[in-house]
């Protein structure tokens, strides 16, 4: 019975590599474990999401790289006939789709987000293109015929944000792939530190693509543990040279003067917390209407337009993902990616 066993086992290694087991368990992934608004596509091993509202080049770079993904750049034909699927969906006029795919570095010299120049890439031009209209396309756009097309950067189009499987880490205790932010089990709710400062309109822009919001203080408890988180972070050990004894929060009084609410709408009162420091909020010209706090947990209220520290929230309970009908094709149900 012994030799039996053993031969068995030796007839698993000889056909399987015990390195291709290992990759297969490193690689096991749930279809939501990314984001829950992006869908996993087994075949290309990646994660994808359609943004349908048209954005300029630019902020369509911007929005992927704060959801922690990238604008996309097709790399296969397999790849470039997903996104026409996708793009067939839109109900829109002549659809296209902007690429991650620029030639700002040197004119006439197109290179996807990574600097892989397009000419090494299995893609193909629109007849007659590129051909850089009134000396001012830089950027590039997808067709509905899975073709390229160089146009305006500032033009606005839809687009599709991509992270591959291979590259993410997960935060088991805050259900997300950003190790960064930070458990208080008391509150079951995770919070993060942005060190690099923003208005507060990208502040609140950043949390959100993060799937995540501006904080919101509820309680003293909750105040205690923004203290200590701010405390981690002494201003010595934070570059730049902006005021690092202040961080903005999700309250502001943008609608009626005087008046602050959360955004979630609630007056201060009614969210749990309103201990402004003394003397504040005094609303120094030309008008402080935005929400923060100091090191010590006291509020205040700054210029919106001014960049500050800003912390972000988000539950870490396990949260559905939405159904999106464009995206129905991509798989949800448990599969293995092996790197290739």
């Amino acid at each position: 019975m012994m030799k039996k066993s053993i031969f068995f086992l030796l007839k698993i290694l000889l056909i399987v590599p015990p390195f291709a087991i290992a990759e297969k368990t490193q690689w096991q992934y749930m279809g939501s474990q990314f984001r829950e608004d992006y869908q996993l596509q087994p075949d290309l091993k990646a994660f994808y999401k359609i943004h349908r509202t048209p954005l300029t080049w630019f902020d369509a770079r911007t929005r992927c790289d704060r959801e922690g993904a990238e604008l996309v750049a097709p790399q296969s034909h397999e790849e470039v006939e997903m996104l026409k699927t996708l793009l067939e969906k839109l109900d829109m006029h002549e659809p296209f789709l902007f690429l991650g795919i620029h030639s700002l570095f040197a004119k006439g010299r197109f290179v996807t987000l990574s600097d892989v120049d397009v000419q090494n890439l299995n893609l193909h031009w629109e007849s007659g293109e590129p051909n850089n209209y009134k000396n001012n396309e830089n950027c590039v756009t997808l067709n509905y015929n899975g073709r390229l097309s160089d146009t305006d950067c500032n033009d606005v189009h839809p687009f599709v944000c991509k992270k591959v499987a291979r590259n993410i880490s997960w935060n088991n205790e805050c259900y997300t792939y950003d190790q960064e932010y930070k458990l208080d089990s008391s509150l079951s709710t995770c919070y993060k530190l942005h060190t690099q400062p923003k208005n507060w309109t990208s502040a609140y822009d950043v949390c959100e693509s993060e799937g995540g919001h501006l904080a919101i203080i509820n309680s003293v408890e909750e105040k205690n543990f923004l203290v200590k988180l701010l405390g981690e972070h002494p201003p010595a050990r934070i570059q730049g040279n902006f005021n690092k004894d202040m961080t903005f929060l999700g309250f502001h009084d943008l609608f009626v003067s005087r008046e602050f609410r959360t955004i979630t709408g609630e007056t201060l009162q009614e969210a749990g917390y309103n201990e402004f420091a003394g003397n504040q909020p005094d609303n120094v010209s030309p008008g402080e209407h935005c929400g923060a706090m100091f090191r010590n947990g006291q509020l205040d209220d700054l210029w919106c337009d001014r960049p500050y520290l800003f912390i972000c929230e988000r539950s870490n309970e396990l949260r559905e993902r939405p159904q999106d009908p464009f995206m129905k094709h991509f798989s949800k149900e448990l599969v293995y990616i092996v790197p290739a």
